[in-house]
């Protein structure tokens, strides 16, 4: 072999790796459908009331609660938003995806970017607390871009992004939902 025909297969299988990265890294999370059927807001319920229907998620009880309390800290300023229509909000985190901080410096260093992103689905609902009617209902879902480079090397930090963007998208879309 030539050193000529091993640069360009060398090259070549670079090439072929680089691709197959970069497609297993497009794509995109859809949001899933649990829906909030038989649920019933009592005053004495905590708002906002925040669940989880994750299934075999490699997520420890310390995330779990990580991630509740900051989704509960983001849902009470929606609240405070729309404190004059009395709404109970319920959100179920439904996905949660982890980036994976160690294949995120490897990939970096051999491909210049992370490749492991992260993201989060979560449904949100808003009651009116008067008639028990309901407001909006929302379901989001996020993988989290490559731009947020520095978020890519903490293994919650892109669901968290992903659960605020969720929950500003729903506060845009109750704010619509209430004119």
């Amino acid at each position: 072999m030539t050193i000529k025909y091993k640069t360009a297969l060398l090259c070549r299988k670079f090439t072929i790796t680089l691709l197959f990265f970069g497609i297993a890294a497009c794509s995109t999370m859809q949001p899933t459908q649990h829906g909030f059927s038989g649920f019933e807001a009592k005053s004495n319920d905590i708002n906002p009331h925040v669940s989880w229907q994750l299934e075999h998620q490699n997520i420890s009880d310390d995330q779990k609660v990580e991630l509740e309390l900051h989704v509960s800290k983001l849902l009470k300023s929606v609240i405070q938003n729309h404190a004059e229509k009395n709404m109970y909000v319920r959100a179920n985190i439904t996905r949660v995806e982890t980036a994976s901080p160690i294949l995120n410096v490897m990939t970096t260093l051999l491909a210049f970017i992370p490749l492991d992103r992260g993201g989060a689905a979560i449904e949100i609902q808003a009651i009116d607390q008067n008639t028990g009617e309901q407001i909006f209902h929302g379901s989001y879902a996020k993988w989290m871009p490559k731009s947020e480079f520095i978020s890519h090397f903490s293994s919650m930090a892109l669901a968290k992004l992903a659960l605020e963007d969720g929950i500003q998208n729903f506060n845009r879309d109750i704010d619509y939902a209430l004119r």
